[in-house]
């Protein structure tokens, strides 16, 4: 199942790191994260998007991803 818009994939471009699928057209609109877990992604954003502010943060990850 393609990744970006969530129909069958029968042609199209895996992964070799996390092994998602996109069909080629697809491609572009595919989040660059290879698989990261959303919290790790808003996580990491809000601290490249805020470099100067030197406020300690924690990451808490639940089990729903």
């Amino acid at each position: 199942m393609c990744i970006t818009c969530s129909s069958v994939v029968i042609f199209g471009r895996k992964c070799r790191y996390c092994r998602d699928v996109v069909h080629k057209g697809c491609r572009a609109d595919a989040p660059p994260t290879c698989g990261l877990p959303r919290k790790y992604l808003e996580y990491f954003t809000e601290l490249i998007t805020f470099p100067n502010d030197h406020t300690p943060r924690t990451l808490v990850l639940g089990t729903g991803g």
